[in-house]
């Protein structure tokens, strides 16, 4: 899979988050020709930013790294934090905001280590699958296709 590109972010730059991943979301991802494309694009950008600024509520650092296969773009999110319960948040709102929820819903793969579990979504369910490779923090994985342009 190409990569896209990385970015690392800390706690400092929580203020200017969305001016930060849509610079360099624009400046690491193709160029969408198609106004569907474009859309997806933007609302799966929306979503990374949510989920970032909840990892930097929970964390000092987190890293997020970009790859594209095809018509697939999948994202990775990690952070350094204490770790949470994914199901729990799929369900309920912290602070009444529903961004992690809204992620999992938007994209078509989602999966979530934290703690040395992993899960999955299959339908519109966030399930158990076994055990993760994340012991501590959280890494999540988003995955979305693309229309073809």
């Amino acid at each position: 899979m190409p990569s896209l590109g990385c970015l690392e972010l800390n706690v400092r730059m929580l203020p200017q988050l969305p001016s930060i991943l849509s610079d360099w979301w624009f400046a690491n991802m193709p160029i969408c020709t198609s106004p569907n494309a474009a859309k997806i694009s933007e609302d799966l950008l929306y979503h990374i930013i949510e989920l970032a600024r909840n990892a930097l509520n929970v964390s000092n650092n987190a890293l997020i790294h970009a790859e594209i296969h095809r018509r697939k773009w999948t994202v990775f999110l990690s952070d350094n934090g204490p770790g949470m319960d994914p199901q729990f948040a799929i369900r309920y709102s912290f602070n009444g905001g529903f961004g992690f929820r809204n992620a999992f819903l938007f994209v078509d793969t989602f999966s979530v280590e934290v703690l040395g579990r992993r899960y999955e979504k299959q339908r519109e369910e966030l399930l158990y699958t076994g055990e993760g490779t994340v012991t501590h923090g959280t890494r999540i994985i988003l995955g979305k296709l693309f229309p073809a342009d």
